[in-house]
């Protein structure tokens, strides 16, 4: 404990004046400086960081002004081992009346614990492979990851009401309508109404989410393919497994096989799976 809170001690001198360290171990949430945030959103918000964050080491950004100026909803920030560093989960609070906070419990899921924190911290963790390998940014992999563990949120109960179920099922209809979109621009030409109409027809977004998203995906060709195809390849390889195996799946052995290679392309990835399977049956 005492290393952990002299590694935050040495973080924090290192930090930007808005950026509060939290030592792992303490409880995510118990305070945040600079939000003025109303007290049923600020209470909500504690504990559902507190639930994912508990046992973790994060970074709590204490003023939503730098972070507004990027639009996004949220975002994971890369832990830098060399430096004692630990990863840090930011939710954007600009635009409140815009951000609905039944998304908010997927949203966690996908940015910090079991996504994106969970995925690249274990993959840092991986010193048997080059540093290239253990950093590389595969977006099928690391966003398809950050999809299917929205997913797992149902199995561990994560969500825990319809309110919050409703949270998830927007989040589908928000990547559908991004595969849309995407395919829409970059294969078929459109425009950017014609993209925009099919968010304001079939999503729960508000107009400002639906801007942030057509900027995104007009500059950034094929994201959101990959996001979907990714999850898609993940849940149709433990389906096979499943089968295959029957009482002998084990669920925390097929997610070691997942993760515990790094970042890698899809078709390597079910290389991998498939030879766990076989070595599971013998």
């Amino acid at each position: 404990m005492a290393n952990t809170q002299t590694q935050a001690a040495q973080t924090q001198m290192n930090a930007p004046e808005h950026v509060q360290v939290v030592p792992s171990g303490k409880a995510v949430g118990a305070e945040i400086r600079g939000v003025d945030l109303s007290q049923p959103v600020r209470e909500a918000t504690r504990e559902l960081m507190r639930q994912a964050w508990a046992d973790h080491g994060v970074l709590l950004v204490s003023s939503p002004q730098w972070f507004a100026v990027q639009k996004q909803l949220a975002a994971w920030v890369l832990d830098i081992v060399q430096m004692g560093q630990a990863g840090g989960y930011m939710v954007n609070t600009s635009h409140l009346d815009q951000r609905s906070l039944y998304e908010l419990p997927a949203l966690t899921l996908h940015e910090a614990v079991p996504g994106h924190h969970l995925q690249i911290a274990l993959s840092q963790e991986l010193s048997n492979l080059p540093y290239f390998r253990r950093n590389i940014s595969v977006t099928a992999f690391t966003e398809g990851w950050g999809l299917y563990s929205e997913f797992l949120g149902e199995e561990m109960g994560m969500y825990r009401d319809p309110y919050e179920l409703f949270g998830r099922y927007s989040y589908e209809m928000w990547r559908a309508c991004r595969l849309v979109a995407d395919t829409g621009i970059h294969w078929l030409g459109w425009d950017i109404e014609q993209a925009r109409r099919c968010f304001t027809d079939n999503s729960a977004l508000s107009e400002h989410n639906i801007q942030t998203e057509l900027e995104r995906y007009i500059s950034w060709p094929g994201q959101a393919l990959a996001y979907k195809v990714g999850e898609l390849r993940f849940r149709q390889l433990r389906s096979e497994a499943e089968q295959a195996l029957g009482e002998r799946f084990d669920i925390r052995q097929f997610h070691d096989t997942l993760l515990l290679g790094g970042p890698l392309p899809l078709d390597i990835v079910e290389v991998r799976v498939r030879d766990w399977v076989k070595k599971s049956q013998r």
